[in-house]
């Protein structure tokens, strides 16, 4: 039992210097596989499946800040997260535990802790304001290869 991970460790990493998304929350990688109709006169009543593409997203939710700036030692603020959304352009995203550090100063998992890592789009940025703490989401999609390696 000793080995089950500590959700609090597990996080997700953004841009070329892997630093943690601000103020996160909680994180999570999904990995899908479409499937294509592969359904015959000889299938009987169940149909049949082939293997598609996979595909693969990231999705984020945080403490809203907005008093933090890219000056701040704590980077992917909700300011810098915008600007990368609003430049279309892929960045390079990391899943998985911290391997040193404490917040705000965590590094992205070094060896020889394996993790999860590509390029991905912002394609959805929301800011929630409720009653309590102000939040936002964020979601990422994958575009690329999905690795899972020790980052080099």
């Amino acid at each position: 039992m000793n080995n089950i991970v500590y959700g609090g460790s597990l996080m997700l990493f953004v841009g070329a210097t892997k630093t943690p998304v601000a103020f996160s929350t909680s994180a999570k990688l999904a990995i899908n596989l479409a499937t294509k109709d592969g359904t015959t006169k000889d299938s009987g009543i169940f149909a049949e499946k082939f293997a598609g593409h996979l595909d693969w997203n990231m999705s984020t939710d945080g403490l809203l800040n907005y008093a933090l700036t890219t000056d701040d030692t704590l980077v992917n603020s909700i300011d810098e997260l915008f600007t990368t959304m609003i430049a279309r352009a892929p960045i390079q995203v990391a899943f998985g535990i911290t391997s040193a550090g404490t917040s705000p100063d965590w590094t992205a998992p070094a060896t020889p802790q394996k993790c999860f890592y590509g390029n991905a789009f912002i394609t959805s940025l929301d800011q929630n304001a409720e009653l309590d703490a102000a939040t936002y989401s964020i979601k990422l999609e994958g575009t690329g290869a999905l690795n899972w390696a020790v980052l080099s």
